[in-house]
């Protein structure tokens, strides 16, 4: 029992709490606490929370601060009484020492005392009655202890007024042991003593707490006397003097008080207060008035109001007196799990009034606050939602993890000691063998006693007015599953390996366990304690909720983002009142996690690539691309961890095989393609009704692009992506899908041309639309018996003439004149017209560009084709560079003329005279106006390069930025070569020096001059148009030309012309007179 705080006053923290709990002398300093009595619940857990100490040692602390408070009490108590009755003699109490006036009462024998468990009697029992009745005679009464005046209470009946006149609410069981034991009305109760109370045996210590909290109440509140049925004025009070000063306050005029006595003056400070409260004209009206009963009204209006506003009070202060005596270890623990257990251990309906304080986010340290919210806006009966708080408090009050544990698993009363120790020795996973060996006992007789601590455990649990489970889920926030770890975690080892033992046991062999209940059962498929599967009822449903767990689960998707997979889970809970931990239970046991995805059974290569596709991937995926790629796997790894590591190639084969291809190598995922279903069906419709048996996608595509406008399908790739999404009917190859498994788009286009005889390309292009150059190139080497002739038409192998006589002879003569250099056949349609006119006219060869093409036909395994050139074996593109190469084996120069015969005799084609020579470079260099000559015959190295760079980048310079190669006469600077220097071998080597020279060839059919112009980096971006017209504006500016002729000589002198003036100056508009005759340059 604690006393009240006027009792124990007088006692310091710093007297009672020990060496070992010095840091909460340090709190205590903190919080500025001085008195025992200053101490609430609240400082034990932020103490706890704050200095990191263990529930156990702040509960220990607690203990031994009031037996302090006890023990210091009955010190004091027993030398008043030896005071008043005995003053020669002493009370000699063990561990107490009289110093002085002073009791030398310290920390340690307090907990000396606490230890031995002797804190609830320090008396003796053998003392003599006469000393009891001495002390008893003068103990305190509770009228003594909290200042008040029996007499006044003499009307006030405990068992009906405490609660209606002061909201004081005691348990049935405090009532009944009051009415049995004489205590009717509250004088009677205020006249006793609190040893009176303890020496009523059926009145516990929480009984006697609770009365004495009840008693503290009624001290503040006052006499709850019913109100006078007339107005009585104060009979000390001179209402003649006092009323016109009142009068004079409240009408705002000057006062004086000095004639007043003390208690009229307190009389006019309570009137200025009211005034203050009610408004000074309301007290004008009540002073001035003379209907008395009108004034009574008012009071007693005032005075119902100021009755439920302290009767509500009294509410909410009883729920703060009440927490005091909760576990304080739960303070910051959820409410609302408490208030569902509570509900359903009632033997009743719980009040309505009741249910609007179960709110999910209150703690239990607010549970005052919620209690005082909930009065405000109160529409219900507050008596009775009064009382039903007052049963929950009480019911919280007992609701002790730790004590109810002791009371159901600790050996207590049970007389057998090895009961307790085999149940405890099976809990902790000991064989009914094993513990037999230890014992010295039958595997039988152990089976036994097991059975035995059930039978004794299940008759204190059925005692007991708590569900230890559905507990341990209210300590645990209201945890809809309880793993055995969380149990433990909750409660201790040796409580819960015994209670988890115990609720995983059958009883009698059956289905069901020992200690399922409505509240809380076992599930052996989870290995778990379901505790209110059902949010919001009273009863659990576990094979219901079970199958709507497994059904939702099974629904999911086999691979899901672990964090959308809690979501999800969290939301179906909500949907079907259940608890998102028996749905997250149920996940556990499908799902395996890795990186950031859960999976049921097995994680597939496919799996991880689709979903880093559509999570990574929504504009598309380029395969062979090195950065799509490199970020692919590193998505891979960053969602599925270790297994997800894949090569980019892998990845490739797979979004190939899965994805949705959208354009030219680039993949998406199907879930971001949308296409009305009548598009596609309209495509696979157009396909069933060509008349064709194979159809190119791009051709398709042409076809039906106005239709597809507006559509996913863009292109033809993504013709063929969608078509193969809808499970394409026709055989899809990677350009065109074929009816037939046998035909192909060479075998279309093949029929096309038989039919035709010969055509141009554009005649195929009108028949295939959407192909062009690049597609007909692509199928023709699948055609052999298309010819392609030249200037884009194409000719049918059935529609030649040829002899067996025609092949022979032809090839004999091929054979004969095709040697190491091919041969053009610009050069053989001269000579087939001597050797093979009835060939050439049967064909109706006109062209070199169809001898070519028939040859080719007819000879494609002998010999090697490469427009226009025959060559005798396989030896690459052959170039008209390559054939000149050849001729000229063995030779180091050639005259041009020469050289140009040379082109003209093997058919060589040039565009011009310019374009051969830069052809024929590095090999072949001009050297001088009349010679090429073979390079390594110069006699140039590397290391001459850096000097002929830096003679034309100095002479550049020194030029205004530019210099024509054939202003260039002085070599004498120049490396000293097999050659003499000259203009156009200047031009040649400067054309291939590493790193270059900046150079802009001038516009000339003229092969008599060079046509290089050197140029700084000024002049690096320019042609020789712009070119000219810069240097000319800048000449222009210096010297004025005066006429085009002018403008044409600087241009000759500077070597940037040949011999006619540059057409575009004037086409252009760069060079015009003005309206003044003056040359303009622009």
């Amino acid at each position: 029992m604690i006393p009240s705080p006027e009792i124990q006053q007088h006692l310091k923290i710093v007297d009672i709490v020990p060496i070992e709990y010095k840091d909460f002398l340090t709190y205590c300093n903190i919080t500025g606490k001085i008195f025992s009595y200053e101490i609430t619940s609240v400082d034990y857990v932020a103490y706890r929370s704050q200095f990191g100490r263990d529930k156990s040692e702040v509960k220990r602390l607690r203990s031994i601060i009031e037996a302090g408070i006890m023990l210091d009490k009955l010190e004091t108590e027993t030398k008043e009484r030896l005071a008043f009755f005995t003053p020669n003699e002493e009370l000699v109490i063990e561990g107490v020492e009289k110093t002085g006036e002073k009791s030398s009462l310290d920390a340690q024998t307090i907990v000396r005392i606490y230890d031995a468990e002797v804190n609830q009697a320090i008396y003796d029992a053998d003392d003599t009655s006469e000393l009891k009745n001495t002390a008893e005679e003068s103990e305190p009464t509770y009228a003594d202890i909290f200042g008040l005046n029996a007499d006044d209470y003499a009307d006030i009946m405990v068992e009906t007024d405490l609660y209606t006149v002061y909201s004081v609410s005691l348990s049935l069981r405090s009532l009944n042991d009051l009415r049995k034991n004489g205590y009717q009305t509250l004088k009677k109760l205020l006249l006793s003593t609190p040893m009176r109370l303890s020496q009523i045996k059926s009145l516990g210590a929480k009984s006697i707490r609770e009365i004495e909290n009840g008693l503290r109440y009624i001290s503040h509140k006052g006499i709850g006397q019913k109100m006078a049925s007339s107005f009585n004025p104060v009979p000390s009070v001179r209402l003649k003097v006092v009323r016109p000063i009142i009068e004079s306050m409240l009408c705002g005029n000057q006062y004086i008080l000095d004639e007043l006595t003390e208690s009229e003056k307190s009389f006019f400070a309570k009137t200025l207060a009211a005034a203050d409260v009610l408004g000074n004209e309301l007290c004008i009206e009540l002073l001035r008035g003379d209907r008395w009963e009108y004034v009574e009204s008012i009071i007693k209006m005032f005075a119902d109001f100021n009755h439920k506003i302290t009767f509500n009070q009294n509410i909410v202060d009883l729920a703060k007196c009440a927490m005091a005596n909760w576990d304080c270890a739960i303070y910051s623990n959820e409410l609302l799990p408490f208030m569902r257990l509570y509900c359903v251990f009632q033997n009743r309906l719980v009040s309505q009034e009741f249910k609007p304080l179960m709110k999910q986010g209150v703690t239990v340290e607010h549970y005052a606050d919620l209690v005082e919210n909930q009065l405000e806006i109160l529409e219900g009966n507050v008596n009775v939602l009064a009382n039903e708080l007052t049963a929950f408090q009480t019911w919280m009050g007992e609701a002790e993890l730790t004590g109810l544990c002791k009371r159901a698993f600790d050996q207590n009363d049970c007389k057998n000691t090895r009961v307790f120790d085999v149940l405890s020795e099976r809990a902790s996973g000991r064989t009914l063998e094993e513990i037999a060996q230890q014992c010295g006992l039958t595997r039988e007789r152990v089976r036994q006693l097991e059975k035995k601590a059930f039978e004794i455990i299940n008759s204190r649990l059925s005692e007991i007015r708590y569900n230890l489970l559905g507990l341990i889920s209210a300590y645990r926030n209201g945890e809809h599953v309880l793993l055995k770890d969380e149990i433990i975690e909750t409660i201790g080892v040796k409580y819960g390996n015994i209670l988890w033992y115990c609720a995983t046991r059958t009883a009698d062999k059956g289905k069901t366990y020992l200690l399922d209940t409505n509240i809380a059962h076992y599930d052996s498929n989870y290995n778990a304690i379901i505790v209110f599967s059902k949010e919001g009822t009273e009863n659990a449903l576990p094979d219901t909720d079970n199958r709507i767990t497994e059904e939702v689960v099974n629904s999911l998707p086999d691979l899901i983002e672990t964090a959308e997979l809690k979501r999800e889970l969290e939301s179906r809970a909500r949907e079907y009142s259940l608890s998102s931990e028996l749905f997250m239970l149920v996940a556990a046991k499908q799902y395996r996690e890795t990186g950031l995805y859960s999976y049921k059974e097995r994680l597939t290569v496919v799996q991880m690539c689709d979903c880093v596709l559509k999570k990574r991937f929504q504009n598309g995926y380029k395969i062979a691309d090195q950065t799509d790629g490199g970020q692919f796997v590193k998505y891979l790894v960053e969602f599925f961890g270790e297994k997800g590591y894949m090569t980019p190639r892998a990845i490739d084969a797979k979004v190939m095989d899965y994805g949705v291809l959208i354009d030219r190598g680039k993949y998406i995922h199907r879930d971001y393609i949308t296409i009305d279903r009548s598009i596609v069906d309209e495509i696979f419709a157009y396909i069933e009704s060509s008349p064709k048996l194979a159809l190119a996608y791009y051709e398709i595509f042409a076809a039906l692009e106005d239709m597809l406008k507006g559509t996913a399908i863009t292109n033809r790739y993504a013709l063929q992506g969608i078509m193969k999404l809808y499970n394409c009917p026709y055989a899809s190859h990677r350009d065109y899908i074929s009816k037939e498994s046998n035909v192909n788009v060479a075998d279309e286009l093949n029929a096309f041309v038989e039919a035709a005889g010969i055509l141009h390309k554009s005649e195929i292009f009108a028949e295939f639309p959407g192909w062009k150059d690049y597609n007909l190139a692509f199928v023709l080497p699948r055609c052999p018996d298309v010819i392609g002739l030249d200037n884009g038409y194409f000719m049918h192998a059935s529609k030649l003439i040829v002899t067996g006589d025609d092949r022979d002879r032809i090839k004999k003569y091929l054979d004969a004149n095709i040697h190491d250099i091919p041969v053009s056949a610009r050069y053989l349609q001269d000579e087939f017209m001597n050797f093979f006119p009835e060939f050439m006219i049967r064909n109706d060869i006109q062209s070199h560009g169809k001898l070519f093409g028939i040859l080719q036909h007819m000879f494609v395994q002998d010999y090697h084709f490469s427009r226009p050139y025959i060559a005798k074996e396989n030896i690459g593109e052959i170039t008209n560079k390559l054939v000149l190469l050849k001729h000229l084996e063995g030779m180091d120069a050639i005259e041009l003329n020469d050289f140009v015969d040379l082109c003209e005799q093997n058919a060589v084609h040039y565009v011009s005279f310019s374009y051969l020579l830069d052809i024929m470079q590095p090999e072949f260099v001009r050297v001088d106006e009349n010679t090429l000559r073979r390079f390594e015959s110069i006699g140039i190295n590397d290391g001459m390069y850096q000097a002929i760079s830096d003679n034309i980048t100095e002479a550049i310079t020194a030029h205004n930025g530019y210099l024509a190669a054939g202003n260039i006469k002085d070599f004498s600077w120049y490396p000293t070569l097999n050659i003499p220097w000259t203009p156009f071998l200047l031009e040649s080597i400067a054309s291939i020096i590493p790193g270059g020279i900046n150079t802009i060839k001038m516009v000339s059919s003229s092969s008599e001059v060079p046509h290089s112009i050197f140029v700084s980096d000024d002049y690096a971006d320019d042609d020789w148009n712009s070119l000219l017209v810069k240097l000319l504006k800048a000449e222009h500016a210096i010297e004025p030309f005066v006429s085009k002729t002018a403008v044409l000589e600087w241009l000759q002198a500077e070597g940037l012309c040949n011999v006619k003036y540059p057409a575009f100056l004037d086409t252009e508009n760069h060079l015009y007179f003005d309206e003044t005759g003056k040359l303009r340059i622009e």
